[in-house]
Formats: structure tokens, C-alpha cells, sequence
């Protein structure tokens, strides 16, 4: 995946996990990169999404998720992450669960505990106390 940041330079995330930060000369031409191979020969910082980025990013995509609060879990190596939606539904669901599949897919090495949590029209305020830090809310 392939973004354009503001300032001039270009980002490029590979299947991996790594991110590839492109930040030309000025006047220099912007090439669009398509796959990881392409990344050879190029001149790119690179830097590692952490755990709590990335869930943030994938939870996004799902327009029905109005929340997520991560926690480290206290006694191994991984996160208690909570997605809050207003309502149940099945196909929301099946989209949140291939979000977190795909996130579990990246951190292979790291231990995850997701929870759904339907908030039902209640004030997020009601339900939210102790799910640790929120990394996303719309």
C-alpha cells in the first residue's frame, strides 16, 4: 500500500509490516511503487509499525467500529484489544474478524485477546471504564 504524506514524501507499507519512508528532492519525480520488489535500489528509511498502529489502521477500515481501547496484557507478550460497535450484526462482525485475523497474520510472535463489545446505545462513557488506551474513535 502506497500513500501520499503532505510534506512531499511518500510512504509505501509492505506485506511485512515495514513501512518504506520516501522523501525526495525537491522537483524530483514521485514513483509509485506497486509491490516490495520495486523497493530495491530505491533509497528508503524504513521503520517497523508497532502493534497498536496497526490495529488502529485495519479497525478503520470497518465504518460500523466506533472504538478501540488496547491494553498490554499483564502477564505475557500481547494486548487485550476492545472494538466497540452500537449494534450486533453478524456481517459486521465477519468484517471485524477478518480485520483481526489479518492483524494476528502480521504479529505472529505476539498474543492477542480481541473482544467485541456492542455498545446499544448506550454512552460509550457507561461501558469504556478500564479497556485501556483508545487508539481509534470516529
Amino acid at each position: 500500500m502506497s500513500c501520499q504524506i503532505t510534506n512531499g514524501s511518500a510512504a509505501y507499507l509492505s506485506l511485512d509490516g515495514v513501512v518504506c519512508l520516501n522523501t525526495p528532492q525537491p522537483g524530483q519525480a514521485q514513483k509509485r511503487l506497486r509491490n516490495d520488489a520495486q523497493l530495491r535500489g530505491q533509497s528508503y528509511t524504513k521503520f517497523t509499525i508497532n502493534p497498536e498502529a496497526l490495529i488502529r489502521l485495519e479497525m478503520s477500515f470497518v465504518a460500523e467500529v466506533e472504538a478501540v481501547f488496547v491494553e498490554r496484557a499483564p502477564r505475557r507478550a500481547g494486548f487485550h484489544v476492545f472494538t466497540i460497535v452500537n449494534e450486533r450484526n453478524p456481517d459486521v462482525r465477519a468484517q471485524i474478524y477478518r480485520r483481526e485475523q489479518a492483524i494476528m497474520d502480521e504479529f505472529k510472535n505476539v498474543e492477542f485477546d480481541f473482544r467485541i463489545i456492542a455498545r446499544r446505545n448506550r454512552d460509550i462513557k457507561d461501558i469504556i471504564t478500564g479497556l485501556g488506551d483508545p487508539v481509534f474513535t470516529r
